[in-house]
């Protein structure tokens, strides 16, 4: 017995810890296993108040910065075509009308090729960096469309422009369908189509005035 006791009189087996029975998981597994985005933790009571700003900053970004040009550039070429060739013509280059139906529809073949190579292009950057590289190619079409001086170059910046639309077309249901949470999913969804249903219409409201001076010029 006196092996046992220290100088101090204390039985040092006495004050060993036996071990817990309790199976119940910690704080940091439990949190680990319930965890859900917008669901405030022990650890992390705040967390549900920057997540869904940071969630609708996203899906605005996608919607408005990448829908609605898919909307407004299918539109937009429609009202003001008189004027583009007018444009050319004023600088003695003729821009006939087979070329402007070339301009028109090579939107739609740009389009094919940007859907196609967008799961491959997702696969390799990741949905947010294509999308954020994606918009270089909307600003080369641009740049290409009004810096034209040959009928050829304004038709490349439409096909380019098109293949930026295809890529978000997959692209942006995808990424804000994968970001949101399982019971916000269709409604967040919705504003893809919605986002190029009010582009197309904003195309059409902002060519109305020249529609309306060429019936006034034809009467």
């Amino acid at each position: 017995m006196a092996d046992e006791m220290d100088g101090d009189g204390l039985d040092r087996d006495s004050l060993v810890t036996p071990p817990s029975t309790d199976n119940r998981p910690s704080v940091q597994q439990d949190e680990r296993v319930n965890y859900h985005p917008y669901r405030p933790s022990p650890s992390q009571p705040h967390r549900c108040t920057r997540l869904p700003c940071l969630f609708l900053v996203s899906v605005a970004a996608a919607v408005i910065g990448s829908s609605t040009q898919f909307g407004y550039s299918t539109g937009v070429l429609n009202s003001p075509q008189q004027v583009i060739r007018q444009s050319f013509e004023d600088r003695n280059i003729t821009f006939s009308s087979l070329e402007m139906n070339v301009a028109v529809s090579i939107f739609a073949i740009g389009g094919l090729l940007g859907a196609v190579s967008a799961g491959i292009l997702a696969d390799f950057l990741g949905r947010k960096y294509t999308l954020l590289v994606n918009n270089l190619l909307v600003l080369i079409g641009a740049g290409l469309q009004s810096l034209a001086v040959h009928p050829g170059m304004f038709i490349a910046g439409r096909f380019v422009v098109g293949i930026n639309s295809g890529i978000n077309t997959v692209l942006v249901p995808l990424y804000i369908s994968e970001i949101s949470p399982v019971r916000l999913r269709g409604a967040v969804g919705v504003l893809h189509q919605m986002a190029i249903t009010v582009s197309l219409l904003l195309a059409q409201i902002l060519g109305i005035s020249k529609v309306r001076s060429e019936r006034r010029g034809r009467g």
